[in-house]
Order: C-alpha cells, then sequence, then structure tokens
C-alpha cells in the first residue's frame, strides 16, 4: 500500500487516524507539526500527506507553502480542519488554493478519509470533498 506522512498536532487524533490507516495497510509516519513534516520530508518521501491546518509551530497552511516552494515530490495532500481561530471552511478554502489535493472537515468518518487516500494513491490526481 501507501507510505503516508501524517501531520496533527492532537496526539489523540494523531493516534485515532494513524491506526485507521495502518489497518488499512498502509505504512504511516506521524509527525505533531508542519516543521517535523518538514524535517521528515528531508529524509524521506510519500506517497501521500494528510496535514491538520491548524498546528503550533508551524500551521498546515505554512507547511503547504514551504512543501510546494521546496519541491519536495508530487505526493497529493489532504487537509484536514476542526476550526479554530477562524471558520475552518476558510482555511480549507486556502488550502484548495494553495494546490491541496483535496480537503475535509472535522468531524469526518473514517470511511470519508479512507476513501480518499484511495482515490489519491490511485490516480495521484486532485480530488475535492
Amino acid at each position: 500500500m501507501a507510505h503516508i506522512l501524517l501531520i496533527d498536532d492532537d496526539a489523540r487524533v494523531r493516534f485515532t487516524l494513524e491506526t485507521l490507516l495502518k489497518r488499512s495497510g498502509h505504512t504511516v509516519t506521524a509527525r505533531a507539526d508542519g516543521k517535523e513534516g518538514i524535517d521528515t520530508l528531508k529524509k524521506e518521501s510519500f506517497d501521500l500527506i494528510i496535514t491538520d491546518i491548524i498546528m503550533p509551530n508551524m500551521d498546515g497552511v505554512e507547511f503547504l507553502m514551504q512543501f510546494r516552494s521546496a519541491n519536495k515530490g508530487d505526493a497529493p495532500v489532504i487537509v484536514i480542519s476542526g476550526g479554530g481561530r477562524l471558520h475552518s471552511i476558510d482555511y480549507l478554502s486556502v488550502a484548495e488554493d494553495m494546490g491541496a489535493a483535496a480537503t475535509l472537515s472535522k468531524p469526518f468518518e473514517n470511511a470519508q478519509l479512507l476513501d480518499l487516500v484511495e482515490s489519491l494513491i490511485g490516480s495521484k490526481g486532485a480530488a475535492k470533498s
């Protein structure tokens, strides 16, 4: 299956999504913020990246900007958000404008995420949700 980089500052969400993805047969590397994600991308390549948008140290928007500008591969990115300082939809719209392959607003069903993962890994194309 796929090698996935998962970035989320909430340890419970990170654990839950990591477990879900591993049970679906994927290899998962989990990180707590965008800076850790960028550091990991300097050493490894991934088939897919899933990142939260609102995080300390480096948020998902800044992560996406650095990932795209550094040309760290063509892995599609799924951006997830549960709201926070601004409405989740605002952040997700920005992520889409910056080239996120797909977005999901928390809470979402496990099947929604798994369907997106499978469609993006299979096609390496763009999907919006």
